[in-house]
């Protein structure tokens, strides 16, 4: 079974992802690990006001306690949801040290196919750009990170939008995306972004021709669209709301390219005011054992 690693902080907006989990779970065939990393900041007696802690046995029992808490609210969430199918399992892991250090050598010990985490207050775009936590797990992920925003539940999932640069690790993240889409039966939208005058951008015929394939009648729910303009996150913004887009999609390379756009005006205010929750693919997406999603185009593996 594959799993959905969870991060929380015990925070609301970790709870809010973390029951998102149990919603997508049944449908994605995993189950969930609860993770939260244990930063141990020792106190210094001397010091006025700073409340000595002798063992840090304390905190690692409240911070497991608060895992088990959070894991029987999911376990309840769950039962209520799979009433005649096979329940997701939901366990918890506590470990020392940062979320960097510790988060692929989780995903490949769990076989970990997605991650999910919470929001930071204000902007999503905020959490992207200015989150440490945030950017340290999608700096070093190896499998896609799904980042719910402060006021958004995931309950379904009937259109997805995925932004391309035509850069070719989008394949990988096609793929997984498509395969996905059978699982949630949603529209994928796959939008190519381009901003006026930016010499920067170049095509890439693989990457145009496997989109092309995709989107034929072999793919009915697979359609291709383009934005492109000098307000280009507006037009974007203009594309999610029109389309009732539940996710916004992108590869991890596309995370440097939209703070390229963000800087070039007061364009921050538009996208993410709506809130969207952000799939964000590694540029280097790691393959799991199994059957990959059969590409037709030549030169492909098959």
């Amino acid at each position: 079974m594959k799993t959905i690693l969870v991060l929380t902080n015990f925070s609301q907006n970790a709870l809010k992802a973390a029951e998102s989990a149990a919603m997508l779970a049944g449908r994605l065939r995993a189950n969930i690990l609860l993770f939260n990393s244990n930063y141990t900041v020792p106190a210094i007696p001397y010091y006025p006001g700073v409340i000595l802690v002798n063992e840090n046995i304390s905190w690692e029992d409240e911070c497991e306690n608060k895992l088990k808490q959070q894991a029987d609210h999911l376990k309840k969430i769950i039962a209520d949801i799979y009433l005649d199918q096979r329940k997701p399992t939901v366990r918890i892991l506590l470990k020392e040290g940062t979320l960097a250090s510790n988060i692929n050598d989780i995903v490949r010990k769990e076989n970990v196919d997605l991650i999910m985490m919470g929001g930071r207050t204000g902007t999503n775009i905020d959490h992207i750009m200015f989150g440490s936590d945030t950017s340290a797990v999608i700096d070093h992920a190896i499998c896609p990170v799904l980042i719910v925003p402060e006021k958004k539940y995931i309950t379904r999932l009937n259109k997805v939008i995925f932004a391309t640069n035509y850069n070719e690790s989008d394949i990988d993240a096609i793929e997984y995306l498509v395969k996905m889409g059978k699982m949630f039966e949603f529209q994928l939208e796959i939008v190519h972004v381009n901003i006026y005058g930016d010499s920067g951008t170049r095509t890439n015929k693989e990457v145009v021709d496997y989109i092309k394939q995709l989107s034929d009648n072999k793919y009915p729910s697979v359609i291709y669209n383009s934005v492109k303009g000098k307000d280009l996150i507006e037009r974007l913004n203009h594309l999610c709301k029109e389309r009732e887009s539940d996710l916004l999609a992108f590869t991890h390379q596309h995370h440097s390219y939209f703070i390229r756009m963000l800087k070039e005006g007061i364009v921050k205010k538009s996208l993410f005011k709506q809130q969207l929750p952000l799939l964000v693919f590694p540029s280097t997406l790691e393959k799991k054992p199994g059957k990959a999603v059969k590409k037709t185009m030549t030169g492909h593996r098959q």
